[in-house]
């Protein structure tokens, strides 16, 4: 969480309701404040580690429109101010959710698919994925470590799927 501070006249804060421990209800609530101009005022409110999203963008760039200051624009849209001047520079990039279609790390189960994994799932299609991981760690001792189980569960659920089994 980070902590933003507004010293004009607007300010947003992020309002949680909980009713009786079962849901919760949040908005964002704008309100004009009066401020004299003897004494020292500054807003206080948090600002949650979570990526932004489109509509934030939106509206920080909306209240920029309208003539709002950069502290005064990121507290209505629920946002740090530095995340306000990234978005003012163009540096923001918004979160792109596609999916890659390369491998990040080589495939560790690449020899003994084919051979050993696949004619044992024809044969038996209803093996779970531990059972062939703990078959496999017996007959290749120490090369597929324990870190390497949810990789295969992906890896024979695919199998399964294509196959329809």
């Amino acid at each position: 969480m980070q902590t933003v501070c507004i010293d004009t006249l607007y300010c947003a804060l992020q309002m949680t309701i909980t009713m009786a421990d079962k849901w919760q209800l949040k908005w964002p609530i704008v309100f004009a404040a009066y401020r004299p101009r003897n004494i020292f005022c500054e807003w206080r409110f948090r600002v949650s580690g979570k990526p932004i999203n489109i509509e934030q963008i939106k509206l920080y760039k909306e209240a920029r429109d309208n003539g709002k200051t950069q502290k005064t624009a990121a507290a209505i849209a629920g946002i740090s101010e530095r995340s306000g001047r990234r978005i003012e520079k163009g540096e923001f990039q918004p979160i792109n959710n596609k999916k890659r279609n390369w491998r990040t790390h080589p495939d560790s189960f690449a020899e003994v698919w084919g051979e050993e994994v696949v004619p044992l799932l024809k044969e038996n299609p209803r093996l779970t994925a531990n059972t062939l991981f703990k078959h496999l760690q017996k007959e290749h001792p120490g090369r597929f470590s324990d870190n390497k189980l949810r990789t295969f569960q992906r890896r024979v659920s695919q199998w399964k799927d294509q196959y329809k089994l």
